[in-house]
């Protein structure tokens, strides 16, 4: 019994000193968390410092640089594609002076093309009549091309911004100086194609779809959703239907 009893004497401190020490690593570890969590804060303060500190233009200065180039392409740049000619100019002259020359696409007996992209075009010429007053067939053709140029630099100018804001200034600065010197933009832009109306309207559902989500539904559906799923849908219905590859990494991050 004795013996028992200064066994358990010596092993009383033992345990004592274990749970010292349980609790020294607990807290060691706790501390070393917290170092690293407050290491992580600061990186990350100083990555957005960095990332603040990068200089984009803004919304409005994008905009005239990229339609200063898109402009000169379309009052200087030739049609690049027969199909542009003939399957959308004669088709567009038809709707807009009652002649032009009509392509086996449009035959009533085949029916491949739908006059429905042309009515775009159609509406946003008699409307530019209104204002301005077309007198030569050369005028409204030179008219369509710059308003399409505009309305693309001002669909990259967005894009640009989305990428700067949500995903990294510095790579905005790459894409906005990528579009600016790019011969396919120079030429695609104010181009007369599904193709082209299908581009612009991806990268308005593109800058849409940068926005991050978040849990208020109200704000979710009116920043992210809504305007990326009709840029995309638009893209698909009115203008070119392979457009709808470009909205599938939206779709799925929105059904995960």
């Amino acid at each position: 019994m004795a013996r028992q009893r200064h066994n358990a004497k010596h092993q009383k401190p033992s345990v004592k000193h274990e749970r010292v020490e349980r609790r020294e690593h607990k807290l060691e570890l706790k501390a070393r968390k917290h170092a690293e969590s407050e290491a992580s804060h600061v990186q990350r303060a100083e990555e957005l410092d960095t990332q603040h500190s990068e200089y984009v233009p803004s919304l409005s200065v994008l905009f005239r640089f990229l339609a200063l180039v898109r402009v000169s392409g379309a009052l200087l740049s030739p049609i690049q594609d027969c199909d542009e000619v003939y399957n959308y100019w004669e088709p567009l002259h038809f709707l807009q002076f009652g002649a032009g020359k009509q392509t086996w696409e449009y035959s009533p007996q085949y029916s491949l093309r739908s006059y429905a992209y042309l009515h775009i075009y159609d509406v946003l010429i008699r409307s530019m009549h209104l204002v301005i007053g077309f007198r030569t067939k050369t005028q409204v053709f030179y008219a369509l091309r710059v308003c399409l140029a505009l309305m693309s630099a001002l669909c990259e100018a967005v894009f640009v911004r989305s990428v700067a804001q949500h995903v990294d200034r510095r790579m905005a600065n790459y894409v906005w100086l990528g579009v600016f010197g790019m011969a396919g933009m120079f030429h695609a832009a104010h181009a007369v194609l599904p193709t082209s109306f299908a581009m612009c309207l991806c990268m308005l559902g593109s800058a849409a779809a940068m926005v991050p989500p978040v849990s208020d539904v109200k704000r979710h559906m009116r920043n992210r959703a809504v305007p990326a799923i009709g840029a995309f849908a638009l893209a698909v219905c009115a203008g070119w239907p392979y457009a709808g590859l470009v909205a599938v990494p939206f779709v799925l991050e929105e059904m995960l």
